[in-house]
């Protein structure tokens, strides 16, 4: 599977900071979801250790009114257009970087 990895990135798999497990992820998700969150979209998932089937099952399972979205390696994803709404006005507020990143 790491055959074709250079030496640098086999650590950083094999390492504490390599690549995350789904119930990793799914802690992420379930600990930190902001309240205004409406989607999540799953990406990058290994090609030879994981299913994008169970994973997106798993995530529905707790994913409440959140959508969750699992990126496919072998068809484009739908184009999404996500609008923040300013509470009292339910009104988009536009410039608003509301994207929350799992690493900076």
């Amino acid at each position: 599977m790491t055959q074709h990895l250079k030496p640098q990135s086999k650590k950083r798999i094999s390492g504490e900071k390599g690549h995350l497990s789904n119930n990793q992820a799914l802690e992420l998700f379930t600990m930190h979801r902001p309240a205004y969150m409406s989607h999540l979209f799953l990406s990058h998932l290994s090609k030879n250790n994981n299913c994008p089937k169970l994973v997106g099952e798993l995530f529905n399972s707790h994913a409440g009114e959140v959508k969750i979205v699992v990126a496919s390696r072998e068809e484009e994803t739908a184009v999404f257009k996500i609008e923040a709404m300013h509470e009292q006005n339910k009104k988009p507020l536009h410039n608003l970087g509301l994207q929350m990143q799992l690493f900076a």
